[in-house]
């Protein structure tokens, strides 16, 4: 186990001897880590991190005690002293008490006196008060009923002091022997000697009644006998401190919520056995989320299971806030390979130092696709842990671009030992559980009037159960667990101590002010000289950066930061939890914040980015912070210069929401005189719109910049927004104007002999032909920008051009430069850890070797393709692996298998409205059908298909669906319907001058001339397709090579030779035109 140790804090081994039960040793320490971690006493030794590593080791991290040592070996200067440390012992013992918990195993050993102070530790033993228990302890400290079998109470406890209190001032034990059954006996029977004790009377007697030998006799309870302890010596008895009452205030029992916990430990379970599932606890703001969570992490570690934790926040935190501790930790536990390493040093900029590598270079993606990078790169590292995890995301109402990732992670925990759970406040935010599909939703209700009663017990004793209380307690907070903590704690204050609530007469209400002057009451526990720094703190974040409220010390001369930790700690009003000092509750930050006057608060955000700038200046992770404390110190110009670079990181994460906040932002801002600025801005907005898909708003915002870059003069500028303004048109298939801009970018670029850009426009004026159909001018193009791309070793663009050159040579079926291309690009984007990319490529190349006849190579291609698709999340690259997968399984003759990846896939693409998509899988669809001679199926699959692909001029899937149009004519035995489809199929292959399409329907062509007789047609159209390279290498082959056979057997061999031949030398765009005539003359009752 791995934690960072500060300078408060140690880690500290138990050491057990060996031998005995492992199992049984486990369970034991797992008793002591859970007690020890609900307990918070000022007499008590903290845990603060806890649990069992992968060989289910314990480890545990406690309070550092400087100097310790056990009680008797404590120096002691004087009885009072000593007495001191008894009475500590003793308020710990009330404390325990009070929370139901026995220690049993009280012994100078778990006593540990430092800086004056005694602390209580090792609670191996401890057990709930209404627990079954059994002999246990140390012999020399357990009390005479234990011994004897009798029932263990609060009074055994006592016993085990009277002990120690004799050790102390005897300088011998009580009942001292040779062996166990003579200890036992004198334990039994005996009764220490008065005169060895060195004490005055008093003291004697408190002692000697501490060591009755039946419980009753004994005091009523520890407090008691911590009193009468003062008393006898001569001390004033202890008051409550504040740090006591706040301890019996944090460790108020957990009621309430014995379902939902159910229901959560059940999921755990789950996990635990490899069926992950994803859980959103919602509720209003003091509600009890975060305790339900703190329960759950508790059982998680004692059941063995890593815990990872991470927290959003509303303001001042860095990109993927709630995921960088988390991730921190992941990487710690992780085998990180260099890719991933670069992929997430884009939200996590300490993880060279934190694996203790070199920094690397970022990826030189796209937006897009380094959010796709860092989202896949988190997805793997939890697919590859091998132990059961609980991941915790706390205030979920505030995350922003971490959504996406939970969605995406939530996607793949059903096969994983993962449970994730999620809290937000459903007042804020109820339609979260929309954006994550796959969780589930627990909702906290508050608390009944009985639970409430259990509750006030837990931290007030029997008084807590008062008629009166609960009904006050149920009256002023109705059942809020933040409010009830509240009016207990001010109760207490009022009665002068927690014992007292129930003791005293009860106001009429509490809540004269409201909430928030409950809230103001407990910060105004915090003295006048932590004030200043408290308000600071509040400005910067929930969370407290340590190291930036070091620097606010620093510079205005602040008093000390530990000091001031442990004051506003004592006053519950920051807490630390895994490790991470924060506001205890976000209402007494909010507090702070609306209570601070105008120029006040406008000072500390002045301060607060001033101490960023110096620290974090150069590091754009806090760059939206820094802007947002601008904005509020009312420095304008400053906020821009921060915006400017928050803007732009968020750009390179691919957080489209959050960068189109900040433009926004940045847009109302600007000075009407700063054209430049906001040409910068509208630039950067409209192709935030772009990526949202919002082209008519992103045409309108480029089209405006673009007017800017224009009066300006900008050349450059104009020239990349050409582009994107193309892009606009590109998009809804307005190509021709999409193709004018672009031309238009491209003259601009090479005037100002910017390669990159000029690489890019000759790849849009590529897309631009290539989607026409129009490859003679598509290529050339795509040759250009390749050329250019290489000379400057633009890496991700060569792997798209690449891609598309695999395109072109997929066209003309150039099966062996295709996977030249598509290997070169995959490989490429392998390289720059671009997933997303890589299954696209993949996709591709696996058709060409599917066409190059590899069918085993093909097959595994798409499993990776998939695998990696389905990772990333990518829904279009999942659909087009399923749809070749389909085609894999045709080639077999599976037509089961082949229509049930086709059905998937079109579900898939009608899901992301994929209309090109759509309409090849509706196509393929329609081909099953026609096999299997349910042409009234086929005819509704095609009906639709045509109807897209007519909508979309889609028109190398029109000739697809033409070609089953005129299967299913066959089928029917509609000869006019025959020939008319596959007319239009010729044609339209040729207007696409796409060979492969060509040859497909020609084989339809020669098909239909065998059924009707024209023999040596079909003969001359088998002997030139055999030798054509386009021809589709499994299902034209397969159906060529049958018509071969029934051609054979039915005409004469000089004859069907000389068919054969007849075509020889001839180009396929004659041969279409033949076809065509002949299909012409069909109509008409000739040959042609």
């Amino acid at each position: 186990a791995l934690k960072r140790v500060t300078s408060s804090e140690r880690l500290r081994l138990p050491m057990r001897s060996p031998g005995g039960d492992a199992q049984v040793l486990r369970l034991a320490l797992a008793r002591e880590f859970r007690t020890l971690a609900s307990l918070r006493h000022p007499n008590i030794v903290s845990v603060l991190d806890y649990g069992f590593d992968g060989p289910h080791l314990p480890y545990f991290t406690m309070d550092y005690l400087p100097n310790a040592s056990h009680l008797l070996a404590a120096p002691a200067q004087h009885v009072g002293q000593k007495v001191g440390y008894l009475i500590d012992v003793l308020q710990a013992l009330a404390y325990l008490h009070r929370h139901d918990v026995l220690h049993r195993d009280l012994k100078p050993g778990n006593v540990l006196v430092s800086g004056g102070s005694a602390y209580l530790l090792d609670f191996g033993l401890a057990v709930a008060s209404d627990d079954d228990v059994n002999l246990s302890g140390t012999l020399a400290y357990i009390a005479p009923e234990a011994i004897t079998g009798k029932a263990i109470t609060p009074a055994a406890d006592l016993y085990s002091v009277g002990v120690m209190a004799y050790e102390m001032f005897a300088r011998r034990h009580p009942f001292a022997a040779d062996s166990v059954p003579a200890m036992i006996n004198l334990i039994l029977n005996d009764r220490p000697d008065p005169l060895a004790l060195d004490v005055p009377d008093s003291l004697k007697r408190v002692i000697l009644q501490l060591l009755a030998k039946d419980p009753t006799e004994r005091y009523a309870d520890a407090t008691a006998a911590l009193f009468a302890l003062s008393d006898a010596a001569g001390l004033p008895r202890p008051t409550e401190s504040q740090e006591i009452r706040e301890s019996y205030l944090k460790a108020a029992r957990f009621v309430g919520r014995a379902r939902e916990m159910a229901i959560l430990e059940e999921a755990l379970e789950r996990a635990q056995a490899g069926q992950g599932t994803t859980w959103l606890v919602g509720g209003e703001s003091g509600i009890g989320k975060s305790r339900l969570l703190d329960e759950l992490r508790t059982h998680a570690l004692v059941s063995g299971v890593t815990v990872l934790r991470g927290q959003a926040v509303n303001e001042g935190g860095v990109p993927f806030q709630a995921w960088i501790n988390p991730l921190r930790s992941l990487a710690l536990r992780s085998e990180i390979d260099p890719t991933q390493q670069a992929t997430l040093q884009a939200i996590i900029p300490d993880l060279p130092a934190l694996l203790r590598r070199p920094a690397l270079s970022v990826p030189d993606l796209d937006p897009k696709g380094r959010k796709q990078a860092i989202i896949t790169t988190v997805l793997e590292l939890f697919a590859a842990q091998t132990v059961p995890i609980l991941l915790i995301l706390e205030d979920l109402h505030w995350a922003g671009e971490g959504i996406e990732l939970l969605d995406r992670l939530s996607r793949q925990t059903r096969d994983q030992q993962l449970l994730i759970v999620g809290s937000y406040r459903s007042d804020e935010r109820p339609e979260l559980p929309r954006q994550l599909e796959q969780a589930r939703v627990l909702t906290l209700d508050r608390l009944s009037k009985a639970q409430i009663e259990e509750l006030s017990t837990s931290m007030l004793g029997q008084a807590g159960q008062r008629g009166e209380l609960v009904d006050l307690l149920n009256k002023e907070t109705e059942g809020n667990l933040f409010f009830l903590i509240e009016t207990v704690r001010i109760l207490a204050e009022e009665a002068g101590a927690l014992d007292q609530v129930g003791k005293v007469t009860l106001p009429q209400s509490v809540f004269v002010g409201g909430i928030r002057d409950i809230v103001r009451r407990r910060l105004s526990r915090v003295p006048d000289r932590a004030q200043t720094l408290l308000k600071l703190a509040a400005v910067a974040a929930r969370q407290l950066d340590l190291t930036l409220l070091g620097e606010l010390v620093d510079r205005h001369k602040l008093p000390d930061l530990d000091a001031w930790l442990n004051t506003c700690a004592n006053a519950a009003v920051i807490s630390l939890q895994d490790g991470q000092w924060q506001f205890a509750h976000d209402k007494l930050r909010e507090t702070i914040l609306q209570d601070l006057h105008h120029n006040t608060r406008r000072a500390a955000h002045r301060k607060v980015a001033e101490a960023i700038e110096a620290l974090y200046g150069d590091q754009a992770e806090y760059a939206v912070a820094l802007a947002g404390h601008w904005r509020e110190a009312g420095k304008t110009d400053r906020e821009l210069a921060a915006l400017d670079t928050a803007l732009d990181h968020h750009l390179s994460l691919g957080n489209l929401q959050q960068a189109e906040q900040l433009a926004q932002r940045g847009l109302s801002i600007l000075r009407s005189g700063d054209e430049q600025g906001r040409l910068s801005y509208l630039a950067r907005l409209g192709n935030i719109q772009m990526g949202f898909s919002r082209y008519d708003h992103a045409h309108e915002t480029l089209t405006r910049a673009f007017d800017l870059a224009n009066r300006l003069d900008d050349r450059r500028e104009k020239a990349n927004l050409l582009i994107a303004i193309g892009g606009t048109h590109f998009f809804q298939g307005r190509f021709d104007q999409a193709d004018s801009y672009f031309e238009d970018a491209l003259d601009l670029m090479r005037t100002l002999a910017d390669e990159k850009g000029i690489a890019q426009a000759l790849n849009s004026r590529g897309n631009v032909a290539f989607i026409q159909g129009n490859l003679e001018q598509a290529e050339p193009l795509y040759q250009e920008s390749l050329t250019i791309r290489r000379r400057i070793n633009d890496r991700a663009g060569l792997s798209k051009i690449l891609s598309n050159l695999g395109g072109i040579a997929s066209w003309y079926n150039n099966h062996h430069l295709g996977i030249k291309y598509y290997s070169e690009a995959a490989g490429i984007s392998r390289e720059l850890g671009d997933k997303r990319a890589v299954a696209h490529r993949l996709n591709n190349l696996a058709v060409m070797y599917r066409r190059a006849g590899d069918l085993a190579e093909a097959e595994a291609v798409l499993r990776d393709a998939l695998s990696i698709a389905q990772q990333t999340g990518e829904t279009f690259q999942v659909a087009m692996a399923l749809n070749h997968l389909a085609n894999l399984a045709i080639d077999r003759q599976d037509f089961g298998q082949a229509k049930s990846l086709h059905q998937r896939s079109l579900s898939l693409r009608r899901e992301i409205k994929d209309v090109w998509g759509m309409t090849f899988s509706l196509a393929f669809l329609a081909l099953i059908a026609n096999r299997e001679g349910d042409y009234d199926l086929a005819e509704r699959y095609l009906s639709e298909a045509l109807e897209l692909a007519q909508g979309s001029n889609i028109r190398q899937a029109m000739v697809d669906i033409y070609r089953e149009m005129a299967r299913m004519a066959l089928g029917r035995g509609d000869l006019d319907g025959v020939r008319k489809h596959l007319v239009l199929a010729l044609q339209t292959a040729d207007e696409i001058n796409n060979d492969l399409e060509r040859t497909n329907t020609l084989v339809a062509v020669a098909e239909l001339f065998g059924l009707i007789g024209w023999r040596e047609q079909a003969a001359a159209l088998v002997g030139f397709l055999n030798q054509h390279e386009a021809t589709d290498p499994v299902e034209s082959k397969r159906l060529l090579t049958k018509l071969d056979r029934q051609l054979q057997a039915v005409m004469d061999a000089d004859a069907y030779l000389d068919a054969l031949e007849s075509y020889d030398g001839a180009t396929i765009k004659a041969i279409v035109g033949q076809a065509v005539a002949h299909l012409t003359g069909l109509s008409t009752g000739g040959q042609g």
